[in-house]
């Protein structure tokens, strides 16, 4: 995956999340959302990446995954451990890699 190589190469740490949502009504359906995630620190190495400042988190950028970049993350997951998973979703960080530490 082109934009995960990116990253690694310019050493800017990052994890990709999985939200998920469930939806009830006449039928049950989830939805998800695939995003990565970097500190705001490392914005300035990846402007032309089209990350997100956001305004609901102080240290985070993000930007979403397309369907092709879902589909090859998805064949290259087992470089990654599950950081986190719950009812929420899931968010990988790539193996060796503690992203949580980049943000304190």
């Amino acid at each position: 995956m082109e934009l995960l190589r990116k990253l690694e190469r310019r050493k800017v740490s990052y994890a990709v999340v999985c939200s998920t949502e469930l939806t009830r009504g006449v039928f049950d359906w989830h939805t998800q959302d695939w995003f990565v995630i970097i500190s705001k620190t490392d914005f300035d190495k990846v402007k032309e990446l089209k990350f997100i400042k956001t305004s609901s988190h102080k240290k985070i950028a993000e930007r979403s995954l397309s369907k092709h970049e879902i589909k090859i993350f998805r064949q290259i997951a087992d470089k990654y451990d599950i950081a986190i998973s719950n009812k929420h979703g899931r968010v990988y960080e790539l193996k060796g890699t503690n992203f949580k530490n980049t943000l304190l």
